[in-house]
């Protein structure tokens, strides 16, 4: 509930006349109220008592003891036998009786009314209200035209396509300017707050739009003129009046005008000196989440009615929302004005109204502006080697972080226990009504307050506005309940709620997040400890702590009491279900297989990607035909999957309160485990709390306690014993842990179906051990600053970092080594875990102060070059960056969460994890002059933002697989050609059978990369031993082979590849037929199959196929740059192309220009081309050295019965429409190539003729399903042939399907065609309206 039925502490002091009228009216009209006895005076005379007698007195005074000793006695006995569920769910909703943060006298008077307005609403993409729990609201909406097709813009959503959105610069309490381009459309939102004389409570605010028209090729022909929607509602329902006029001259012109206790009267004007087209409509609603939904269903029947594509300039009575659509030729410039208290004289309405339109308001955004910069500037300090692009970024990184700050009201809804219902059905009770003003980390994805995500918030806006960064803090420590528990995430409001699918809204009473806050603590107390800051300030931060005590008190006590170890001392992460056989690893995502993961990531983006599209179909039949089309399929697809497969729960799938959602830990939870992370955690927060207690001078026995725990928490020595690894310095989780588990599908039977469930086998006892993953839990003593300088340990941690075979890349630092068996797991269902989203460590001066200094400017400069050059290339910033895709972006966006903390580094202003030294004369100052000390830290602080790179696909790379590591024996710089290996020269890495030779390149003997390989004669046979490092995960292997001569009486050399382990077997053989190249060498992939078990020894085998004719040394096959890669199925949606850009396939080969063969298979689920089955001859070329039309690679068919086929699933009887690209592979390929395409039923052939000088063309092909399975298939017709009599074939690439747009035409539509023509005829719709909207798909 949203709580709308509460009214602020100002409505109730100051009750308008028209309520007071309005609540007599309720109750009537007053009437005399009659004498007890007819004709009796309304004189009062004096009291009269009755005669009573003394014992009577007495008897009842005895009976009304009794009655109230039986009262409290049953109340208490009642009491002591409540269940202790029902008490414990009472406690959950009941707040910690301390003073509210929100009272103090700092949040109080100006600095309250200072932020009563603002851009408060971060889930669209304009909104404006008040810090009230029912304000007054407005915001913006506009129609976008894509593809000839027009959609309402308002709520933020990855699926509107925008180019960019986003606050490029934002005070936090005033200003902010917004760039936001739709395809065609760029403009700039500016938002203005003043407080004037006579301005009502708040003062006045304006928006500017600025609107200008990008020129391109597909937009030179849309439509020049832009529909605006500025609305304006009360969320207390008073009602609204609007101004019924035309915008005819270039005066303001009021809009809508209304009155409220808050501020008074208000007034909203328009002033442009641009011809503006302007109609309204007004609504009677509460909902003020179904505002997109009003106004597209009010467009779309007067549309149908009138051909105007116009609201009806119509409103209902009592309307407590007016939307007004403005439409303007672009470019154009809009100003809209709120002015309050308009209903008090003197109040200079016009005046006010001047200040904030035309000259004015520009003057005023410019000094506003500069504002920004010169603050930008002197608080960050932005240091000379970073660009002016950077800088730019880092303006936008906390302009967005500033304007996605929100305010909500409402009450989170807290999970019953299983088995627990209310009466009325809830599975849930509701916490108590209550405000939380905040930074939300995505206005797309997760426009709400989340407890993990603010402590990195705040890092950066209590750098900008302390004050403001502590009332936001003050807003969440006024949510603890009375158990010192505060929810994580907090869902408040039916605006909110709109945003979050059901299955993530109940929070639970025993789950928390990691106190990231006490990192902001931490900042304020050394900002009073160094001296930097004014004495008022220092008075301000002391007041706040002062009164934060008890609530940050009992929020440590929550966690030191609930998320406590067996022994002393340590703590681990409850609530891991420890009864699960669904999971790998409980409460880590563990499922990989398709239909899976495509039924798991519909109902997690249900609110982005189902009811985005199902909840659009408006203005015409055409258009919902076809987005209801794709919506049925999603649907369709869910119910399959629910009807036909068990789906674990959700919540069961990750661990989300460690913040770490789903980084693995002990295989079975007990009460044993200790966790690493919470450790250091614990101990950031109680030596927090005892430097508060320093700093307020508390002696109590509490402050004694922290220190006591600070010092134990951070004892070396102890944390050693419970968490390193020796061998590797590597710390690590400690449980119950076994790496021998796996996931299998059985067959269960329910009632009378048959359903197929994953279900968790344990194949080796678990063990009390240390859990061997490497990842961001390892690092985290690091990163608290725990290890002494001067340790060993340090040096092994920094190498842990630096190694690219386990954390670094290119683009930052994985999250979770590539060693593990759960990287793929980690980064397929990722809602936070792939980003550690702070690592801050102290390094005094000692032994690896230039191995440190190396490492961090190697790092630093990644992490910033990546971000800045994905925010030009994308226009935004993102959640996560991908290491496989090159650090491109991925995940929510704009993410500006803990991505903005870019800005920090880019200054070099980090906070600080350091602890107080206890030889200190002053325990609250640090002596920080001592930085240039030898004996102090090289680097005060290193501030380490690791945005972790999802690592779908990793190398899992053979050892000497290029060959060039030698025989034993051999001597240095031997010129052999053929050396036989023997007992005495093995070759590393390699064991063999038979003949095999190693080889040198030499004039008789060419290799591609002119170094070594490995040639099998007779019976040769060599081998390898691998252990597999994940589950389910598909292998490919790319080789390179040919043969010395073609003397031999076989046809060709050929090449036997075996992969075996205790389930599975395959052999294939591979024949050198020469005619699908220019060079002797050539390039073959195949896959080995997916492996169920990890850890487990498997064997590549790779023998000689040569007759035993054949004695000749030469006839043997070559072997050269054998390369193993795993890929971890990922999976996709319902009728969606897994792989159609052909971007996962094998590896190609450094120095190979031919491309690479694939092996012909017909199984999906066993090929080298992932999701696609192969026939015949089929390459897999690069961009490097092919035509290839998008990406890193794509398909060529070769041979003329080459053939590639793919099954999607879709719904049955559904029209659909397959792009595809078709090219010719290179430029000397001539000829006329056909491509033969079938898509379920329908087949046809494609023509791209070729001269030699290469071409490519887009092709589209539609079809109908006719069953659910539907074949894709593309096949090589007809041919060509190179120069050099190379054969050729046609290319394919970006192969991918929608929901037509054009349906079948049958009988009904035919009859239907000539009414809608006479029916335009007669509604007399203008030739700009047809040509704008999608008539055209129903012509034949």
């Amino acid at each position: 509930m949203s709580g709308g039925s509460r009214r602020t502490a100002r409505s109730r002091g100051r009750p308008s006349p028209g309520e007071a009228d309005a609540g007599e009216s309720a109750r009537g009209p007053r009437r005399p109220v009659e004498g007890i006895r007819n004709g009796r005076s309304r004189d009062h005379g004096p009291i009269r008592l009755r005669d009573v007698s003394l014992k009577t007195l007495l008897g009842l005074g005895f009976l009304a003891s009794l009655f109230v000793f039986f009262l409290v006695n049953n109340y208490q006995w009642v009491s002591r036998r409540e269940d202790p569920v029902v008490r414990s769910l009472r406690r959950a909703v009941t707040p910690l009786p301390a003073p509210r943060m929100m009272d103090l006298p700092l949040f109080q008077g100006e600095h309250q009314e200072s932020l009563y307005w603002g851009t408060y609403r971060p889930h669209v993409y304009l909104g404006i209200r008040a810090r009230t729990p029912r304000s007054l609201i407005a915001g913006l909406m506009w129609i976008g035209i894509k593809d000839g097709q027009y959609f309402l813009r308002h709520i933020c959503q990855d699926s509107d396509d925008l180019s960019t959105y986003g606050w490029r610069d934002h005070n936090g309490r005033d200003y902010g300017r917004q760039e936001i381009v739709d395809h065609g459309l760029s403009f700039m939102t500016s938002f203005l707050k003043e407080k004037r004389d006579g301005s009502g409570y708040g003062g006045d605010w304006a928006v500017r739009l600025d609107l200008q028209n990008i020129k391109s090729k597909v937009h030179d022909a849309e439509d020049s003129t832009a529909h605006l929607f500025f609305y304006v509602a009360d969320e207390e329902g008073n009602s609204l009046g609007v101004q019924r006029q035309k915008f005819e001259s270039h005066d303001s012109t009021l809009l809508a005008f209304g009155e409220r206790n808050d501020v008074g009267g208000w007034e909203l004007h328009l002033d442009s000196q641009e011809k503006l087209d302007t109609h309204f409509s007004g609504f009677r609603t509460l909902h003020m989440h179904n505002l997109s939904e009003l106004v597209q269903g009010t467009l779309a029947f007067h549309a149908r009615r009138t051909g105007q594509l116009q609201l009806p300039d119509a409103i209902e009575d009592s309307s407590n929302i007016i939307v007004v659509q403005i439409s303007a030729t672009v470019p154009a410039k809009i100003d809209i004005a709120f002015v309050s208290g308009t209903n008090v004289e003197g109040s200079s309405i016009d005046e006010r109204i001047n200040s904030l339109t035309g000259t004015m308001l520009s003057t005023r955004l410019e000094e506003k502006q500069g504002e920004v910069e010169d603050k930008y500037v002197s608080i960050f300090n932005i240091k000379d080697e970073v660009d002016s692009e950077s800088m730019i970024v880092g303006r936008a990184a906390i302009g967005n972080l500033l304007g996605g700050i929100g305010y909500f009201y409402g009450q989170s809804r807290i999970a019953l226990p299983k088995g627990f219902t209310q009466e009325n059905g809830d599975k849930f009770i509701s916490y108590w009504p209550a405000a939380l003003f905040t930074a939300v980390p995505s206005r797309s994805f997760f426009p709400r307050g989340f407890l993990w995500d603010e402590g990195f918030h705040q890092m950066i806006i209590g750098r900008w506005d302390a004050k403001l960064s502590m009332d936001i803090i003050g807003h969440w420590l006024d949510l603890i309940n009375i158990d010192g528990w505060i929810p994580r995430e907090q869902i408040l409001g039916a605006e909110a709620l709109s945003k979050v699918p059901e299955e993530f809204v109940l929070q639970y009473p025993t789950n928390g997040n990691p106190p990231t806050l006490f990192l902001v603590l931490r900042d304020l107390l050394n900002g009073i400890r160094t001296g930097k800051l004014l004495s008022q300030e220092t008075n301000e931060i002391t007041d706040f702590l002062s009164r934060a005590y008890i609530r940050l008190n009992a929020w440590f006590q929550w966690f030191n009491t609930t998320q406590s170890g067996k022994d002393v001392g340590t703590f681990y992460w409850h609530g891991r279900d420890n009864t699960t056989t669904k999971e790998l690893n409980p409460k880590v995502a563990a499922i990989s297989v398709f239909y899976w993961y495509a039924s798991i990531s519909i109902f997690t983006s249900s609110s982005t990607f189902v009811f985005s599209y199902c909840s659009f179909p408006f203005l015409l039949p055409s258009l919902s035909l076809s987005l209801w089309s794709r919506c049925h399929n999603v649907l369709d697809f869910v119910l399959f999957m629910t009807q036909n497969h068990t789906m674990p729960s959700l919540d069961a799938l990750l661990t989300l309160t460690s913040g770490l959602d789903d980084y693995p830990r002990a295989s079975h939870p007990n009460d044993e485990e200790r966790h690493l992370d919470i450790r250091c955690w614990m101990l950031l927060a109680a030596d927090c709390m005892h430097s508060i207690a320093e700093l307020l001078k508390m002696e109590n026995a509490s402050a004694k306690e922290y220190h006591q725990m600070s010092k134990q928490l951070s004892d070396f020595e102890k944390l050693n014993q419970m968490h390193l690894d020796d061998a590797s310095g590597a710390y690590f989780d400690f449980g119950y842990h076994t790496e021998k588990v796996r996931l299998r599908w059985h067959e269960v039977k329910v009632l009378d179906t048959v359903q197929r469930e994953l279900v968790r086998e344990t194949l080796e006892e678990p063990q009390l051990k240390l859990v061997p993953h490497l990842g961001y839990v390892s690092l985290f003593p690091f990163m608290m600053g725990i290890i002494p300088s001067e340790s060993p340990i340090l040096e092994k941690q920094l190498r842990l970092i630096s190694n690219r075979s386990t954390l670094w890349t290119d683009y930052g630092v994985r999250s979770l080594s590539k060693t593990s068996i759960y990287i793929s797991l980690v980064n397929v269902l990722d809602a936070a875990a792939t980003v550690l989203n702070i690592v801050v460590f102290v390094l005094e001066a000692g032994p690896y102060r230039t191995m440190a200094g190396t490492l961090y400017q190697e790092l630093r400069s990644n992490l910033i070059r990546n971000i800045v050059g994905n925010y030009y290339e994308t226009g935004f910033l993102w959640e996560q960056y991908d290491q496989k895709n090159k650090g491109k972006g991925k995940g929510a966006r704009p993410f500006t969460g803990w991505t903005a903390l870019v800005l920090l580094m880019m200054t070099e202003a980090y906070p600080s994890l350091q602890r107080k030294k206890e030889d200190l004369s002053n325990p609250l100052l640090i002596a920080t002059s001592t930085a240039s000390s030898s004996t102090m830290r090289l680097l005060e602080e290193i501030f380490l933002i690791l945005l972790a790179l999802a690592a779908a696909v990793s190398a899992a790379l053979l050892q000497n697989g290029n060959f060039e590591s030698p025989p034993s024996n051999i001597k240095p710089n031997s010129s052999t050609p053929l050396l036989p290996l023997s007992k005495n020269n093995t070759i590393p890495g390699w064991s063999f059978n038979g003949t095999v030779y190693y080889v040198t390149a030499g004039p008789d003997i060419s290799l591609p990369d002119n170094g070594h390989a490995i040639q099998l004669g007779l019976n040769g046979v060599i081998r390898q031993t691998i252990r597999l490092t994940s589950i389910y995960s598909q292998y490919i292997l790319t080789f390179s082979i040919t043969s010395v001569n073609g003397s031999c009486k076989t046809p060709a050399a050929a090449l036997n590849v075996s992969f075996v382990d205790r389930w599975f077997y395959k052999s294939s053989v591979f024949l050198v037929e020469g005619k699908y190249g220019r060079k002797s060498w050539e390039s073959h992939a195949c896959s080995l199959g997916r492996m169920a078990g990890e850890g487990d020894p498997v064997v590549l085998e790779l023998r000689s196929q040569s007759a035993e004719a054949d004695h000749n040394v030469a006839c043997g096959p070559v072997v050269d740059t054998a390369i193993l890669k795993r890929f971890d199925p990922l999976g996709g949606y319902a009728g969606e192309f897994v792989n159609g850009g052909f971007e996962d396939g094998p590896i190609f080969i450094k120095n190979s220009s031919e491309g690479i063969l694939l092996e012909p298979t017909e199984d999906l689920t066993n090929t080298p081309l992932f999701e696609w089955a192969v026939f015949g001859a089929v390459k897999y070329v690069d961009s490097k050295h092919y035509l290839v039309p998008e990406g890193n690679a794509a398909v060529e068919i070769v041979s003329t019965i080459g053939a590639i086929r793919t099954i999607l699933l879709l719904k049955e009887g559904s029209s659909y429409r397959l792009e595809f690209v078709m090219g010719v592979p290179i430029d000397s390929c001539t000829g006329e190539l056909i491509l033969g395409v079938q898509a379920g039923p329908t087949s046809q052939n494609f023509t791209l003729p070729s001269n030699g000088t290469g071409y490519r063309k887009k092709f589209s092909l539609g079809f109908r399903a006719e069953t659910n399975l539907t074949s894709i298939g593309f096949m090589n017709v007809q041919g060509g042939e190179t120069s050099d009599h190379v054969i050729c074939g046609p290319l394919v690439d970006n192969v991918s399907i929608s929901a037509s747009l054009r349906p079948q035409v049958g009988l009904q539509q035919l009859l239907l065609l000539p009414s809608l023509l006479l029916l335009a005829a007669v509604l007399k719709i203008d030739e700009e309206f047809l040509r704008n909207f999608p008539f055209s798909d129903l012509v034949i």
